[in-house]
């Protein structure tokens, strides 16, 4: 069975190939299309990535401050996936309270996506940790709390947060694209919109292509890390 690793290679080995074929037997319509889109991917990815790291971040380090051990038999199932109110609602409060805001407002309240998301998880899941065989067990054969804190509680429990990963840019980009559009900046975003303005269906459809494409990379690159992290099957 091949590693994380290697279908994370394969992914971006074959998402490389895919996007040279297209680019090099495409209508010129369609390749004309795909270098407009592209030439604001880089723009987009790097707000996506910023909101996406600072939420992680953030939210990583508030859910294990207040983690305590879970009664036995809890676990980190069910908890919702990212706060009740969308990305693209909380840009446009956002650009209404501060006008023009700039790329480190922009992902600040981005961030709040995957924060409040993260916070659950990271909580719930070391809290499930602390209270678990593998650390009772640890504990059991000497090993000092710290010990067994770090060795044994703490990559489990960023397991779940590190799959969640590919949601939640899925769901950062609405946001993204509303952030471009309400405020000028240049993007994959930016351009869909005004394609779709512009009844340009070819050039909307690929922004929306290569959107997607830092999300498929993010989630293989998630899946990877939840493996190294925790290497028992995800539950079912």
């Amino acid at each position: 069975m091949l590693s994380a690793a290697a279908r994370l290679a394969g992914l971006l080995g074959g998402l490389a190939l895919l996007a040279a074929a297209v680019a090099f037997a495409a209508p010129e319509p369609v390749a004309a299309a795909l270098a407009r889109a592209a030439a604001g991917l880089p723009d987009s990815t790097a707000l996506l990535l910023a909101a996406l790291a600072g939420g992680l971040a953030a939210g990583t380090a508030l859910g294990l401050a207040a983690a305590r051990p879970a009664e036995p038999g809890t676990g980190t199932d069910g908890t919702p996936a990212g706060p009740a109110v969308p990305a693209f609602l909380i840009v446009a409060v956002a650009v209404a309270a501060a006008g023009r805001p700039g790329t480190a407002v922009l992902a600040a309240a981005l961030a709040v996506v995957p924060l409040v998301h993260t916070a659950r998880l990271a909580r719930r899941s070391l809290g499930a940790a602390l209270g678990g065989g593998v650390v009772l067990a640890a504990r059991g054969r000497g090993a000092a709390a710290r010990t067994a804190l770090w060795r044994h509680a703490l990559p489990t429990s960023l397991a779940p947060a590190a799959a969640a990963i590919g949601p939640l840019a899925a769901a950062l980009v609405p946001g993204v694209v509303a952030a471009e559009a309400l405020t000028g900046r240049p993007g994959a975003g930016a351009t869909l919109v005004a394609a779709l303005g512009d009844g340009d269906g070819v050039t909307a459809l690929a922004a929306a292509a290569l959107l997607a494409a830092p999300v498929a990379v993010l989630h293989a690159a998630g899946v990877t890390l939840r493996a190294v992290l925790d290497p028992r099957p995800p539950a079912r």
